[in-house]
């Protein structure tokens, strides 16, 4: 039933991304980040025209994929057998690589960006404010290859945002304009707030995150 191949899609999914906090524990840190952050920028609720917090995760994988040298691999692209294996839901190839523990072995940029937290949540907002181009480009974690909204016939939407099995669904499609000049003033301001220097965290930070976002 339609029902349950959603299930298994859904179940794909949340592996996948379970499968990326593995990797590295930079992850985790930097989808927690975006989550408050676009909770307290109101730019966090799909039933109210903005994005979901999948897309933002989505995000972070995409920008942590792009990253140079990159943070995590890409997936869905590794694979020992001389093509990339199928495994079909509803028609869509929901194959990734699974096995992290395996990664130092067939990736070869495996441990290569030693970036802290903080430098990495600047560089993000930098690169959705300063170097990614929305109306040419598809945030798209599954190829490491740029994808165009051209190609995807996709041109007329404002942020892109493709889903890694099913690749008819773009999470960004229910953006209007002005929401989409909503999120991305949210992620200047956020870029400008977060770029400014401190000489010192307030006391009643704890110090965990003191650490966390230290640069």
């Amino acid at each position: 039933t339609l029902d349950f191949l959603i299930y298994l899609q859904a179940l794909h999914n949340t592996r996948l991304l379970s499968s990326y906090a593995a990797i590295d524990s930079r992850v985790k840190y930097l989808c927690y980040t975006m989550k408050v952050f676009t909770k307290m920028c109101d730019i966090g609720d799909a039933s109210r025209g903005s994005l979901s917090s999948y897309a933002y995760t989505l995000m972070v994988l995409y920008f942590l994929q792009q990253r140079n040298p990159p943070v995590i691999p890409v997936l869905q692209e590794i694979y020992k057998e001389p093509k990339k294996p199928e495994i079909l839901v509803d028609g869509w190839n929901v194959y990734f690589f699974d096995k992290v523990e395996e990664l130092p072995a067939c990736w070869p940029d495996y441990g290569s960006n030693t970036e802290s937290v903080g430098e990495l949540w600047l560089g993000l907002l930098r690169f959705y404010t300063e170097e990614f181009d929305f109306k040419e480009h598809v945030i798209c974690i599954r190829r490491k290859n740029l994808l165009t909204t051209f190609k995807k016939q996709w041109t007329s939407k404002y942020i892109v945002i493709e889903d890694p099995f099913d690749l008819n669904h773009n999470l960004g499609a229910g953006l209007s304009r002005k929401m989409t000049n909503f999120i991305m003033k949210a992620f200047i301001n956020g870029r400008r707030v977060f770029g400014t220097p401190i000489k010192g965290f307030p006391k009643e930070y704890p110090s965990k995150m003191v650490r966390v976002f230290r640069i």
